[in-house]
Formats: structure tokens, sequence, C-alpha cells
């Protein structure tokens, strides 16, 4: 190995060091592992910035509403007691749709949920809008018969 090291710098290949030779192969293998130890830490860093990168976009990713929404359901009407049921919803790819019954008609309406949760549907006879928050539903509609109405209901069964 070292008769290679003289020869790459045309010193005779004799395979033994001398003192100024020494000094030199020093000098060159301090700058090496300087040169290798600012690779590894910029290795290093660039690993961790991507690393950080992908926590913040984790965070930043809007979360899923997908799923059942049906657990502790309540409605709450301005004119209606307690006859106003809701069965709940299954929000699936983002989107839910709701049928809304009446005397003289039957309309099934989709609605897109926005990224941060709210949703809003003026587009159909019985409008709604609302948010969902973490675990929890809120959706608020006026119906023709029972008034101003609003409906709570969390993740689950």
């Amino acid at each position: 190995m070292i008769a290679a090291w003289q020869r790459a710098r045309q010193l005779p290949a004799t395979g033994y060091l001398v003192g100024s030779q020494q000094q030199v192969l020093l000098k060159e293998a301090t700058a090496a592992v300087s040169r290798y130890d600012e690779e590894q830490k910029k290795n290093e860093e660039q690993k961790k910035a991507e690393e950080d990168a992908k926590t913040r976009a984790v965070a930043t990713t809007p979360q899923s509403f997908d799923g059942p929404w049906r657990k502790d359901r309540t409605a709450r009407c301005a004119v209606a007691s307690d006859s106003v049921s809701f069965n709940g919803l299954t929000v699936r790819d983002g989107k839910f749709s709701y049928t809304s019954v009446g005397r003289h008609h039957e309309e099934t309406c989709n609605v897109q949920i926005n990224a941060d949760g709210s949703f809003q549907n003026s587009s159909c006879l019985l409008q709604v809008e609302g948010r969902f928050t973490g675990d929890l539903l809120q959706l608020n509609y006026l119906s023709p018969s029972y008034g101003a109405c609003t409906v709570t209901a969390r993740r689950g069964q």
C-alpha cells in the first residue's frame, strides 16, 4: 500500500516511508478525514431536513373524515320537540350524501367536505352547512316543517 502511494506521487516505490514522506502522508490523511467528516455532516443535515419536511407534510395533511358518523347523534329543531330523527351518515372520499323527503319531493344531495372540515350545500332544496372538527360533526339546516335544525354526531357506529 505504501509503495502504491509512492508510485502515485512519482517517488521511488520502496514500501518504506522516510520522514518527509510521512509528513506529507499525514497531511493528506488529515485533509481526507476532514473532507469525509464534512460529507458525513452534510449527509446527516440533508437526512434531517428530509425527515423534518416529511414531518411537516404529515402535520399539514388534511385529516380524513371518512367513516361512519353515528355515535351520540342528536337532532334538535326550533319547532319540533323530539320528533326529528337523524340516522347518522357515512363519509367516503371526503364526501357524503343525504336524502331530503318532503310532502311532494324526495331529493338526494351530495356534499364535498373542505380540507378544514367545513361543508356547505346550497344547491339542494334542503340546504346544509356545518363542520367536522376532530371526532365531532355539527350540521345545520333549515327545515320547512321544523325551522332551524342542528344535528350533531361523533365518529363511530
